[in-house]
């Protein structure tokens, strides 16, 4: 994703771009920027360090900028429910036999 990224950028003549990969890199990231884009990346940390993070990348925004920022939501269901859901969503014809 991170190489496509690269060749759209180039492609479109886009030069003011930083692609980070972790969030050492954020930490050392100088300047502020106008647009902050994170997708299907916060999902897979730990939820206390994903709020460190995007209070980190709010910190870089100016201004006026825009974040779009993808998340998954906690899920606190218990064990049955999780089983339950993952049945009617996975298995043919269970949604119709589960209620």
């Amino acid at each position: 994703m991170l190489a496509e990224a690269e060749r759209n950028a180039e492609q479109s003549g886009v030069t003011n771009i930083e692609l980070l990969t972790s969030d050492d890199e954020l930490s050392q990231l100088k300047g502020r920027f106008d647009l902050i884009h994170s997708f299907i990346v916060l999902q897979h940390i730990p939820k206390a360090r994903g709020e460190q993070l995007l209070r980190q990348l709010i910190g870089k925004l100016n201004p006026g900028g825009v974040a779009a920022l993808h998340f998954t939501y906690f899920n606190d269901l218990p064990k049955y429910m999780k089983l339950h859901r993952w049945l009617r969503e996975t298995v043919p014809f269970m949604h119709y036999i589960l209620i």
